[in-house]
């Protein structure tokens, strides 16, 4: 038989169901964040904004209990990029994304006179005796040196050393953890092995390696082509693919989409009609929503016209957007001045009055919520 058409409005609906965003979920955080598939976190401020735009009763302290408790982890995940996960799934993906790596990884450098497999070692094992801070690590490394017998003052010498650390950080043996400031208002700034915070992992549930992270996908933003699923991973071909969603068959539910590509989808996953309603919705800076998807198929969010305004390949900043009719239309930033803190939308093209007036209470929410010890509060559109 062949597989059903799915149109892009009802690509968009179905996305938009998994990723609530038709309707906000009553969740813990860490169920939240599962279900929605993680969330990117380049920008310190942008998972807690992503979490109030699909959650009821979010709220700043409660995310950065959420961290503080290890409910919630932040480590480099899919793409090699950092993403906030649950503790419950940050082992399978983990090992499913080291799996990948390994595969993938290029040749050791060489050094000739430093023993960076030793040096690696020994910061791994650092890192797992409690949080360490960047000047910390940069202070072992010169006594790492010294006691080794190399002068930390050797260029050669000191570029090998950083080399050897950007290893053991871009590995999933690291978290980032906060030791200063709040949860969500500045960058992590300290390190700590995942083994010495999480519980162990269960190896029946590492051994699952990519389908997993397939399953896991699907869940979040599926109906979705294999060269969706790598791109959102990073590290695969779609080709290396194959295999698992044929394992997978059973689970799995295909579609095609207007231009004929083969779509796939857990067989008992939410898909509502495009006569959904979709409200308005905020998102947050580099949103995972406009990033599930391979570059040329973005479009079932993100209009193409608007991509390169949204998307600054130049310095790779993905802006803070928001939604109209589940489809990106403009994007946002705040601004505080003395006590007034205030959301400015910039629509990226024309807005019916129900729209604006959307915007504007959503909009004022959000403020709320993201500055909570100003005085007043304002919603400005600029255009539209």
């Amino acid at each position: 038989m062949p597989e059903p058409l799915m149109t892009p409005r009802e690509l968009n609906r179905a996305v938009l169901s998994r990723q609530h965003l038709l309707e906000r979920a009553s969740l813990p955080l860490d169920a939240a964040v599962e279900a929605v598939g993680a969330l990117q976190a380049q920008y310190a401020p942008a998972p807690p904004v992503a979490l109030w735009s699909r959650v009821r009763d979010v709220s700043l302290d409660g995310y950065a209990s959420a961290m503080r408790g290890h409910r919630l982890v932040t480590g480099l995940l899919m793409r090699g990029t950092i993403h906030v996960v649950s503790a419950r799934e940050y082992w399978p993906i983990a090992a499913a994304i080291a799996g990948i790596q390994s595969r993938v990884a290029t040749p050791t450098e060489s050094s000739g006179f430093v023993d960076l497999p030793a040096l690696r070692a020994d910061l791994t094992a650092l890192c797992a005796e409690g949080p360490l801070s960047q000047a910390e690590v940069t202070a072992y490394l010169r006594d790492w040196l010294t006691g080794h017998g190399h002068d930390p003052e050797d260029p050669e010498v000191t570029r090998l050393c950083r080399y050897a650390w950007r290893v053991v950080r871009g590995s999933t043996a690291l978290l980032s953890i906060q030791s200063r400031g709040a949860w969500g208002e500045r960058a992590p700034d300290a390190y700590v092995a995942a083994g010495a915070v999480l519980p162990p992992p269960v190896a029946a549930v590492e051994d699952e390696g990519l389908a997993v992270l397939v399953r896991h996908y699907l869940r979040a933003f599926g109906p979705a082509a294999g060269e969706d699923i790598a791109s959102w991973i990073g590290y695969l071909r779609p080709s290396q693919l194959r295999g698992v969603l044929d394992t997978l068959g059973p689970e799995l539910a295909r579609f095609r989409d207007e231009t004929g590509r083969l779509l796939y989808d857990l067989a008992e996953a939410s898909r509502p009609g495009a006569d959904a309603v979709a409200p308005v919705r905020y998102l947050a800076w580099f949103d995972s929503l406009l990033l599930a998807y391979a570059p040329r198929h973005r479009g079932r969010v993100l209009p193409e016209p608007y991509r390169s305004t949204v998307i600054r390949t130049a310095n790779l900043q993905v802006l803070a957007t928001f939604l109209v009719d589940g489809m990106v239309a403009g994007t946002w930033e705040t601004q505080v001045r003395r006590k007034l803190a205030v959301l400015v939308a910039r629509p990226l093209g024309g807005l019916a009055s129900g729209h604006r007036r959307a915007l504007i209470d959503e909009g004022e929410r959000l403020v709320r919520f993201l500055r909570p010890g100003a005085g007043s509060y304002e919603v400005r559109i600029d255009g539209g």
